[in-house]
């Protein structure tokens, strides 16, 4: 009988993969504003049922969030690790998530049952996407700082 060895390195990740650990959360972003902003002005009537709002005010936040997916484009396009742009992008996502939790506690009780569970769901994973962008644009100054 022999017998494999096998031997695992672990390796510090390079420039490359922090830039695209970065880019890679900014494509979810970008992805997700721009998908919900159309999925919001296409389907503003039904959400506007569910969340009883009037229908305006969610076609406008689906208006709102194509220029922010264009912004989140621009910052992958021209400099990924731009702390500047990163930054903002994390204040809007904090934005975002507070803004959605006061919009939990003050829904109407003629909102759906549903309502809630969405706008929670939602503001989890804008949630999870800021906290990733901090962690990549850490990594990059704690490497530009080393």
């Amino acid at each position: 009988m022999t017998t494999a060895t096998v031997s695992l390195t672990l390796q510090q990740p390079t420039d490359v993969d922090r830039g695209r650990l970065l880019a890679t959360v900014f494509s979810f972003d970008r992805a997700i504003a721009l998908g919900s902003g159309v999925g919001l002005i296409a389907l503003s009537s039904v959400f506007a049922r569910q969340f009883d709002w009037p229908v305006w005010v969610v076609a406008a936040l689906g208006a709102a969030l194509i220029p922010y997916g264009t912004f989140l484009h621009w910052v992958i396009t021209h400099d990924r690790q731009a702390k500047a742009p990163g930054i903002a992008t994390i204040g809007t996502d904090a934005a975002w998530v507070i803004a959605s939790i006061v919009l939990i506690v003050t829904l109407s009780d003629n909102a759906t049952q549903l309502a809630p569970w969405l706008l929670g769901a939602q503001a989890l994973m804008i949630a999870d996407v800021g906290i990733a962008k901090v962690i990549g644009l850490r990594k990059i100054r704690q490497h530009d700082e080393a």
